[in-house]
């Protein structure tokens, strides 16, 4: 039997659902495995005696750098899953007066000498880290749906002709710049009666001042009255804007998934290559986002063309029970 200790990520728990603690979880079923979750600001070095494989998620600073070399000074074998691009966080995004500093950088840079194994969940990210480390030990796991615990959501067959429709948009602050990538498309939109525009994960007194004819649904970090609200929110398009560059382009496209799972299309910018998939539908800029939203608000002769192939594509490439298999594989090499 393996033991496998994972450092959970305290500050992003959909970090935790979608990399490491859900998935390993799942991949018990497959394998006979002991899992220990490890507290980031609790851990000591004697913890890891009692575990074979540990698991770093994102690692950064010098505090995990430490547990990292600890873990493998005991013989233990280490591997490291990054899912951010965290030496090019953007300038608007809180986060980066942390990850900017040189320090920093080199935590993240150092922390690849001790690795058995190195995960990522873009190729985008697997090409820039493989600079620091040996490509051929890259693995690229994307993430994947738990069609176990968010099922498809049923969707009613004239949906499309709904008079009121709803739209979504979630994120956090981190997501303030994105978000206002096409902030003359959200004022237009939530000018019109037939539309309910629904902003999840903004402080309410953010989103009342930047969008104050939107509905404000703060975040709630229980994942599963998340996936609970999309459910019962019943959203028949989800919009999700992004500046270009390279942090963007190396994030995963979970939110397009999570729409196609609530029954809703999702919207995504064309030149972020990992929304290039089948069920979204991408825009140029906002410009070319009014138009498409115009036009589908009028007639959607495509909505569950769309959905099925979006859904069709979950089912083939991101359950996440087939996509475990990669992280069995790697368990298997190391």
């Amino acid at each position: 039997m393996i033991r496998i200790g994972i450092v959970t990520n305290l500050s992003s728990p959909t970090t935790d659902y979608y990399r490491s603690v859900n998935p390993f979880v799942k991949l018990r079923r497959e394998i006979p495995m002991e899992i220990t979750f490890l507290n980031p600001d609790t851990v000591k070095w004697y913890d890891f005696y009692n575990v074979d494989v540990v698991l770093f998620q994102r690692p950064n600073g010098d505090h995990i750098l430490g547990m990292i070399s600890e873990a493998k000074k005991m013989g233990k074998k280490v591997i490291l899953d990054h899912d951010d691009l965290l030496h090019e966080v953007n300038p608007a995004n809180p986060s980066s007066q942390h990850f900017s500093k040189d320090v920093v950088k080199k935590s993240v840079e150092r922390a690849f000498i001790y690795a058995d194994h190195v995960i990522t969940s873009t190729p985008y990210l697997k090409d820039f880290y493989k600079q620091h480390y040996d490509e051929n030990k890259i693995t690229v796991i994307p993430n994947a749906i738990d069609l176990e615990t968010t099922p498809f959501v049923a969707v009613k067959r004239d949906k499309a002709i709904d008079k009121k429709k709803r739209i979504i948009w979630r994120g956090s602050m981190t997501h303030i710049e994105d978000l206002q990538t096409v902030d003359l498309f959200w004022k237009w939109l939530m000018a019109k009666e037939t539309v309910e525009v629904a902003f999840v994960g903004l402080p309410d007194w953010l989103g009342k001042t930047l969008y104050p004819k939107a509905i404000h649904v703060p975040w709630n970090n229980s994942l599963f009255q998340y996936f609970e609200m999309m459910k019962n929110s019943n959203p028949h398009y989800g919009i999700f804007p992004l500046t270009n560059d390279n942090f963007n382009q190396s994030k995963s496209n979970n939110f397009a998934m999570e729409m196609l799972v609530a029954g809703a299309i999702p919207y995504a910018p064309r030149y972020i290559k990992e929304f290039n998939i089948y069920g979204v539908r991408l825009f140029d800029d906002q410009n070319d986002l009014k138009q498409m939203i115009q036009s589908d608000l009028e007639k959607d002769n495509l909505y569950f063309v769309d959905l099925e192939a979006g859904r069709d594509r979950i089912k083939r490439e991101r359950d996440l029970i087939k996509v475990n298999q990669m992280r069995l594989n790697v368990l298997n090499t190391i």
